[in-house]
């Protein structure tokens, strides 16, 4: 009776890990307006991570913003750098708790919005 309490305990602890793991490691796609929050502040540094992400630091926030294999997808980041840098914008990132971002924010990138004119865009329009 034991071994069978001992071995559901740990298998369903397995299976919890499993999907855990699963949801948040899964590919983000088809991102629409109710799943993002937008930040605001200016921009502190806007570099590429060696991995052909961009990486994007606003001033006085913890978190480091990236999107997602944005030199593969042709965004310049010498432009982007002269477009964002010292400037204020709003960064419209994913609301997703994880266990790696336990505040809601998650780092990707949807939307970049400077002075009233959307620069970048993965969020898509039903309209």
């Amino acid at each position: 009776m034991g071994t069978k309490l001992y071995f559901s305990f740990w298998g369903i602890v397995f299976l919890v890990l499993v999907g855990v793991s699963a949801y948040t490691f899964w590919p983000i796609r088809n991102i629409s307006e109710e799943d993002v929050v937008v930040m605001e502040g200016v921009v502190s540094e806007v570099d590429s991570d060696g991995k052909g992400n961009i990486q994007i630091v606003l001033d006085g926030d913890p978190h480091e913003y990236y999107i997602y294999k944005g030199v593969a997808k042709s965004i310049g980041l010498v432009d982007l750098q002269q477009n964002i840098r010292n400037k204020r914008i709003l960064l419209y990132t994913l609301h997703r708790w994880t266990p790696f971002t336990r505040d809601g924010i998650h780092p990707h990138v949807a939307r970049i919005e400077v002075e009233g004119k959307i620069i970048y865009d993965e969020i898509r329009n039903d309209e």
